[in-house]
């Protein structure tokens, strides 16, 4: 049976018409009922029974009134029998669970979205300039949160269009290049014999870019030929996501001041 609750402005309520229906009572008989209680608590109409209006088949305007919970709970108290109890208890599970639903929803939800339902529902012009105000400040906030999450990669690494060499990584981690290699030996990150990086380890990261291949000229100071090494360097979003992964587990500490540090 469609016991006729709907939602508004956060609010369960039903009207008197889908009670009068559901109890198979007239409605003018339900409104009578629900008028009697105005005379005597007129603090009923602010949110209990909040007159409403509605157009019959033929197009003309009729009353109702909408209720809360509570409203609900002091009209169906005037209905007896076994059939009116049903349908109290139907009725009172039906609150119950949509309650429930819109908590949970509402737990959900971002404070972003919260603020952009609440401005979906706004009943004034001053109302939703004042939700978009504090939208617009945590959007600000999220910008200056991700800037200095950003910035302390790049003012204790590299910037983003850099490279870092093993040697230099071990020192912004404020350690040593060998007890660097390792630990990540340890942790089947890097092998240091072969200077290569796991594969099991990139696939964690295959969105990344992590490394990028280098290559450099030198003389062989025996023959004075001219050779060519080829390597590899962390690239920037390689190293940030090196230091975040060793970070996870406890290896290296973050201080505001110096930097990070690998943990021993």
């Amino acid at each position: 049976m469609n016991l006729g609750l709907i939602v508004r402005d956060n609010e369960i309520i039903v009207s008197s018409r889908s009670v009068a229906d559901a109890y198979e009572k007239r409605h003018d008989s339900v409104i009578r009922k629900i008028e009697d209680f105005i005379k005597i608590i007129p603090d009923l109409t602010d949110h209990n029974f909040v007159v409403s209006n509605y157009l019959d088949a033929s197009g003309k305007s009729n009353k109702e009134y909408m209720m809360d919970r509570q409203g609900f709970s002091i009209l169906a108290n005037k209905f007896t029998g076994d059939k009116a109890l049903l349908f109290t208890y139907q009725y009172t599970k039906a609150f119950e669970e949509m309650a429930d639903t819109i908590k949970q929803t509402r737990l959900s939800l971002s404070r972003e979205q919260e603020i952009q339902l609440q401005m979906f529902q706004a009943k004034s012009k001053e109302e939703v300039i004042l939700l978009a105000a504090e939208l617009n400040n945590i959007h600000h906030e999220t910008i200056d949160r991700l800037d200095n999450e950003i910035d302390k990669y790049s003012r204790f690494l590299c910037d983003n269009l850099s490279t870092l060499t093993k040697t230099e990584l071990a020192i912004k981690l404020d350690t040593k290049p060998q007890t660097l290699a390792a630990l990540l030996k340890k942790l089947n990150v890097y092998t240091p014999k072969a200077s290569q990086i796991n594969g099991e380890f990139l696939k964690k990261y295959e969105h990344i870019k992590m490394i990028k291949d280098v290559s450099h000229t030198y003389t062989n100071p025996n023959t004075g030929e001219l050779k060519t090494k080829v390597d590899w360097q962390w690239t920037y979003e390689g190293s940030k996501a090196l230091v975040d992964y060793l970070f996870e587990l406890g290896k290296v500490s973050f201080c505001d001041n110096k930097g990070f540090k690998l943990i021993n």
